[in-house]
């Protein structure tokens, strides 16, 4: 199997620390000194804080004191969208595309954004989406460079069961759609089994390998397949031996 349709998943046992395997050797990082907001970034907190009026004030003051790059344009852009003035948004984000082609990538962000199904909520704030509405958002978000491996830290975790079973669905279509290679952090034997290709067991603290189990179910894969249970009971006998060892 080309590593480029694989897809592997890292079942770890709750309270063994998701992140252990990769950085139990790593030195706790420093508390960086709190650093007073730039006016650029005070505007941005503003315009996520959905105060469009103050965020707007900001920009404007930036773009006569000093040139003004692409992202201030982009965000004086959004300000102004989010105060309902489309013909000066518009003007603002063609500034930006002015000073950097790049912006035309946009029509790619509303690409990715219908791809998993949000195209009539691709301009709602983040307060405004569901929790399943968030995930294919960060889906999306994930999407945007065109990866080739896409990293996923218990993805679903706050999701209801139906909705990740969904959201498991549209990965899993998209992955192959795209040629991805998924690497999966888990505590869910079931969504290890289903998702992955290989589930690599993990438990202790901080993290010893228990085991490795190939799901061996060609996609697409029906959950009730007796194929998956019988590797989901495979990989709890790994547990169950890393206990009693």
């Amino acid at each position: 199997m080309s590593w480029r349709t694989a897809a592997i998943g890292l079942l770890i046992l709750s309270g063994a620390g998701a992140a252990s395997p990769v950085l139990a050797q790593a030195p706790p990082p420093a508390a960086a000194p709190a650093k007073p907001l730039s006016p650029y970034d005070k505007a941005v907190q503003d315009r996520i804080a959905g105060r469009s009026n103050e965020a707007i004030t900001a920009l404007e003051a930036l773009s006569q004191s000093a040139p003004m790059d692409a992202d201030i344009w982009l965000n004086l852009g959004l300000a102004y969208s989010a105060k309902g003035d489309f013909k000066a948004a518009e003007a603002a984000l063609a500034k930006g595309l002015k000073i950097s082609p790049n912006y035309n990538d946009m029509r790619v962000a509303y690409a990715r954004v219908a791809e998993v199904g949000l195209e009539e909520h691709a301009d709602a704030y983040p307060k405004a989406l569901s929790g399943g509405m968030a995930q294919r958002a960060a889906i999306a978000r994930a999407l945007y460079g065109r990866p080739a491996l896409l990293l996923l830290d218990e993805p679903f975790s706050a999701v209801d069961a139906f909705t990740r079973m969904r959201l498991q669905d549209l990965l899993l279509s998209i992955a192959k759609r795209r040629g991805a290679t998924l690497l999966l952090v888990t505590h869910d034997i079931n969504e290890a089994v289903y998702l992955s290709d290989r589930v690599i067991a993990l438990t202790g603290r901080p993290g010893r390998l228990a085991g490795e189990v190939a799901v061996g179910v060609q996609a697409p894969r029906e959950r009730e397949d007796p194929s998956l249970a019988a590797a989901q009971a495979q990989i709890l006998r790994l547990f169950q031996e890393e206990r009693v060892a």
